[in-house]
């Protein structure tokens, strides 16, 4: 597999493409089960048959342009957690996903630099 150095984030006619995160990224299989106790001290557990994919994407040393083209794209283009869009890996592999969070943390580290991390929700565990 041959891993290139940027990731994109697409929806439709609107496109971010940023350089790859670092790490690759923090992968999570989430599934939905409950745990409990009867008021007898028996343990019991439920499964609800829903399996959640999620990442969570640090991104190193962007440019103020490329922070403003992220903004832009969580701002308007999929308004938030509210709308899906595709997400390209740095190996080329496509997943739908969805923004966990309304709010898209970014950190200046210096003067027209920034940090950026989002966290995802995939259509499936990233390779």
């Amino acid at each position: 597999m041959t891993l290139s150095l940027t990731v994109t984030f697409e929806k439709g006619e609107d496109s971010v493409t940023l350089p790859a995160p670092e790490p690759l990224g923090r992968f999570r299989e989430v599934r939905h089960q409950g745990l409990g106790l009867t008021a007898g001290g028996v343990r019991y557990a439920y499964d609800k048959g829903v399996v959640r994919y999620e990442a969570e994407l640090e991104f190193r040393s962007l440019t103020a342009a490329q922070k403003g083209s992220l903004d832009s794209f969580f701002g308007s283009a999929v308004n938030g957690v509210c709308g899906t869009f595709t997400y390209t890996d740095s190996g080329g592999a496509g997943y739908t996903a969805r923004l966990l969070e309304d709010t898209l943390e970014v950190v200046k580290v210096a003067p027209e630099v920034w940090d950026a991390r989002v966290k995802l929700e995939l259509s499936a565990m990233g390779a």
